[in-house]
């Protein structure tokens, strides 16, 4: 399935970008990227699982449905990845289209902590 195999590989060098944008971003105190980043992390980490299983969701709320679905129905994950992911597409459209949405480096800890969660969860 050569389909497959290339999403998987587009996803993960998407992780990876996202995941030196954040720490370069991170670096010099851009907290707003840092925010986007992380959404783009977590979503693609959920993204990999779900096509590890043969979805190949089309839009943001179609790997949140597919996630609840999929894996927060049947138990196999906490309810609180859904959460997470949900929160974290709110604050990246925040980040990236409400510019008088401050954002500081506790609120990047918590959101990595999010992150990390939806890694563990999903691995």
């Amino acid at each position: 399935m050569v389909e497959a195999s290339q999403d998987i590989e587009d996803i993960l060098k998407i992780i990876v970008s996202k995941l030196l944008s954040f720490k370069a971003n991170l670096e010099i105190r851009n907290y707003r990227e840092c925010v986007s980043s992380l959404f783009y992390v977590s979503e693609a980490v959920v993204r990999y699982a779900l096509t590890k299983r043969g979805f190949h969701p089309l839009s943001h709320e179609g790997v949140q449905v597919l996630l609840a679905q999929h894996f927060v129905k049947a138990g196999e994950v906490k309810k609180e990845v859904y959460n997470y992911l949900t929160n974290l597409y709110m604050r990246r459209k925040d980040a990236d289209y409400k510019g008088f949405v401050d954002f500081d480096f506790e609120d990047v800890k918590t959101y990595w902590g999010w992150t990390k969660l939806i890694f563990t969860e999903l691995q």
